[in-house]
């Protein structure tokens, strides 16, 4: 940790810090690459082994390009958890031109009971973000902001 110097006498410090996790992915495909991505922040917030598929959510988005649609469609499934406490287990997408989305989400409901909280996602940053295409298929890195 960084001490930050304040310019008057001051009765508090503050203190910078970093809380970040960078996740890397990669799918023979874009489909897989953006299923992989949102199943990788899910993990983060809870142990995957309890989410049962009881329920599914469908999903359209559209964005600027290829890394602009990774981080709106993983700032959804966020959204989702923090409105709805909806928890995905199974990701199916469909994108189109690398800038549209459409998604069937299976899942469930937050259940504090059976699902084991991990620690709190608080965003998708686009700092050091990387979607590209290779002769392998699709890999990504972004980071999350914890």
């Amino acid at each position: 940790m960084r001490l930050m110097e304040t310019a008057t006498p001051a009765r508090y410090r503050l203190l910078a810090h970093t809380a970040d996790m960078g996740v890397f992915v990669k799918a023979p495909d874009l489909d897989g690459l953006l299923a992989s991505a949102a199943q990788a922040v899910t993990e983060l917030l809870v142990e995957p082994g309890a989410v049962q598929d009881r329920r599914e959510l469908a999903l359209e988005l559209e964005a600027a390009g290829t890394s602009e649609l990774l981080v709106r469609w993983l700032s959804e499934v966020l959204f989702l958890f923090e409105t709805r406490h909806f928890l995905g287990r199974r990701f199916q997408v469909r994108t189109a031109g690398g800038s549209r989305l459409s998604a069937q989400i299976g899942g469930e409901e937050l259940d504090w009971e059976r699902h084991r909280f991990r620690c709190e996602v608080k965003a998708v940053t686009r700092h050091k973000l990387r979607v590209e295409s290779t002769a392998r298929g699709w890999r990504a890195f972004f980071i999350v902001d914890l």
